[in-house]
């Protein structure tokens, strides 16, 4: 599959124009569990829209009942896999593209191709202190750049006295967000960006509002799990429920944070209903 000037791997988007619908599979290049994903129809994709009037003259349905909440919308209409993304202040194609890629895999990957964890499928606690939350991702970044950059160790010790530093309410926050941002990022990452450590993916994810930092952190300790594993059954563990952060851990030789949990597959995710991540 080639990669064009901008970054962006070609062969996956059916449309061009932002202003109508993509077509997004899973590159089983990049995540082999994506063999995996059980499709509800015949339709091979996660379509991903993103105007509100577009997709409800498409399923027949009002306008008003889409908006309501006015929020990003992931899940299942008819037999179709589909995503309404807000691209209001998404600032570039590139960033749409990447965007719409995290969130198919969300919706495809996690949701109808892997196993969850049973905890991971209820409302995330809101954080409670924001800046040891943060400081957290923050040793998680710099210890999975370094190691990338350097001879590839971590220190274990520092990170787990960055989450021992937690209380237990953004211990909770910090597993789930893992759980299920790391993977999603770290595909939509190698799949727009490649597996370099250069300056595109950052500036692309700065553009996008909110803190970033559980983003970065998470595609960059992923890209060292990359680098240290010699093939990919790594992603295959993700895919049976294992958090993102224990496969990390595993393979700077770290203990597990979170360990084993009760995971089950998910039949179906309700377009007007999506659970909460």
């Amino acid at each position: 599959m080639a990669v064009t000037a901008c970054g962006l791997r070609t062969g996956v988007i059916q449309v061009a124009s932002a202003s109508d619908d993509r077509i997004y599979r899973i590159d089983t290049e990049i995540w082999a569990p994506g063999t995996e994903v059980r499709w509800p129809g015949d339709r091979v994709g996660v379509r991903v829209y993103y105007a509100v009037d577009k997709l409800a003259a498409d399923y027949g349905i009002a306008e008003t009942r889409v908006q309501e909440p006015a929020q990003m919308r992931l899940g299942q209409l008819e037999n179709d896999l589909v995503v309404l993304l807000p691209t209001g202040e998404l600032q570039s194609e590139h960033v749409i593209d990447f965007a719409s890629a995290h969130e198919a895999f969300h919706l495809a990957a996690q949701y109808y191709g892997a196993r969850i964890r049973t905890d991971k499928l209820v409302d995330m606690p809101v954080v409670s202190d924001k800046d040891a939350v943060s400081a957290f991702w923050e040793e998680i970044e710099s210890q999975a750049s370094g190691a990338l950059a350097g001879p590839g160790e971590i220190d274990c010790g520092r990170i787990r006295s960055a989450f021992d530093a937690l209380d237990e309410v953004d211990k909770v926050h910090v597993l789930h967000r893992a759980f299920w941002e790391w993977p999603a990022e770290f595909y939509a990452r190698v799949r727009a960006f490649g597996y370099g450590t250069g300056g595109a993916y950052p500036e692309a994810r700065a553009m996008i509002r909110g803190d970033n930092r559980v983003y970065t952190s998470g595609s960059t300790a992923m890209l060292y799990v990359h680098q240290r594993s010699a093939d990919r059954s790594w992603q295959w563990e993700i895919a049976s429920g294992r958090n993102a952060i224990d496969v990390f851990m595993r393979a700077g030789g770290c203990a597990d944070i979170e360990g084993e949990g009760i995971s089950v597959r998910v039949k179906r995710i309700d377009f007007f209903d999506p659970p909460r991540r």
